[in-house]
């Protein structure tokens, strides 16, 4: 799975043709997590030499350095891996059916995919304690308040069917995108932000 992700990640990165990356689940849920050893996570399986490290790792790596604009449709529960990762993403839309749950502690594992900062920062400490910590659940309703997911509409269906956004980004050039995205990480625009808003509440 960790390379089948990294190659399609990659692929997305390379191609001029392509403005979004988008990531979606079948079915009923979004994903249910890694089902996989410790052992498994942290195989070198990859061959470059910019790859040498655990596949889990590598698919962290390209998420947080991804070009382009990274989408989350989430049709359904998001667990572990899945929903921690959500937090790197660009744009997340979710349905009223999904949830969000982050079971480490009850595994005996640590916080995982960047949450145990990026959680702090989009939700604010209590609420990622509430998930990391205790293992609480997030409706779609609370992701909403919360800042972690921008839109909540009423059905799995309508959510990949009827996404209202998809022709307005269908407009967006590819290097005004490009631009936009260089700028949100560039850090000058923290910089600037922090003047701003203080840094408690990025």
């Amino acid at each position: 799975m960790y390379d089948e992700l990294c190659t399609a990640l990659d692929s997305a990165n390379s191609n001029d043709d392509i403005l979004f990356t988008v990531f979606t689940g079948a079915g009923d849920f979004y994903s249910s997590g890694n089902y996989f050893s410790r052992e498994e996570l942290n195989a070198k399986t990859y061959s470059a030499k910019t790859d040498d490290e655990g596949g889990f790792s590598r698919v962290l790596r390209r998420l947080i350095y991804h070009r382009k604009v990274l989408i989350g449709l989430v049709n359904g529960p998001a667990i572990g891996f899945a929903c921690t990762t959500l937090g790197l993403f660009d744009y997340v839309v979710c349905s009223d059916s999904a949830y969000f749950l982050t079971p480490f502690v009850s595994l005996g594992i640590s916080p995982e995919g960047t949450s145990s900062v990026v959680f702090q920062r989009v939700m604010g400490i209590s609420n990622a304690n509430e998930m990391l910590l205790f293992n609480e659940i997030m409706t779609a309703k609370q992701a909403l308040e919360r800042g972690f997911v921008s839109q909540s509409l009423l059905a799995s269906r309508e959510l990949i069917r009827n996404w209202k956004r998809r022709r307005e980004m269908k407009s967006i050039h590819n290097e005004e995108s490009d631009v936009v995205k260089e700028l949100l990480d560039d850090p000058r625009t923290i910089a600037l932000m922090k003047n701003k808003f203080g840094k408690n509440k990025l």
